[in-house]
């Protein structure tokens, strides 16, 4: 189910004037883990579109304050002035991306609950992914370890709860405009968005 979910070869999809999206955002301490953040919309026809799905850049350790600064440039193409995250750290990421004017919600959602709930989505044919290696490796992976759904021992599983956390997030937000269609391509007109207004290509640098 989750191959049939990736449409081959698509990365990124670029914000669309007209649409209304949610993040979510999986921070790391900087040590193991990749910091990811997710964008994702609801189609009116009840498809959930994954948009964006980025982490820090460099390899790990990383620098979590780098992260935060990538990621809020990243919320701001798509219009976001806020993002879900967990509980990670305390308060330590909230108010670094308060610090940058993102609003920084603290999901009432375990990954458990992200990844049981995307389960069905995903057999329903109602999930549109993106084609990447990570993503797809952690999602094919996960396994169920005392009555939660997780990584196996030693893995990640960063960008599959990202994804499912996003996609959860657009449950609460309003499809807008037609359905798209499922062969989404990467490439639009370079005049596209309200937030590109130079033509230039906003999601180079998460390429």
């Amino acid at each position: 189910m989750v191959m049939r979910a990736i449409p081959a070869s698509l990365r990124a999809v670029p914000p669309e004037e007209g649409r209304e999206y949610a993040a979510f955002v999986d921070m790391s301490g900087g040590s193991l883990d990749d910091a990811t953040l997710g964008i994702a919309h609801r189609e009116i026809d009840g498809r959930f579109c994954l948009e964006l799905l980025i982490s820090q850049d460099g390899g790990v350790p990383i620098d979590p304050s780098a992260a935060v600064r990538k990621f809020v440039r990243a919320l701001r193409q798509y219009g976001l002035e806020r993002v879900t995250g967990d509980a990670y750290a305390g308060q330590t990421f909230r108010f670094d991306f308060e610090q940058d004017g993102i609003e920084y919600r603290v999901s009432d959602k375990t990954k458990t609950d992200h990844y049981e709930a995307l389960e069905p989505r995903l057999n329903a044919g109602k999930v549109e992914l993106l084609d990447l290696p990570k993503l797809q490796e952690q999602l094919l992976t996960l396994v169920v370890r005392s009555a939660r759904v997780d990584h196996p021992p030693g893995g990640h599983d960063d960008w599959a709860n990202t994804a499912a956390g996003c996609i959860e997030a657009a449950e609460k937000v309003s499809a807008q405009l037609r359905p798209r269609k499922s062969n989404r391509r990467l490439h639009r007109p370079q005049t596209y968005s309200p937030f590109n207004p130079l033509g230039s290509d906003p999601l180079a640098e998460y390429r």
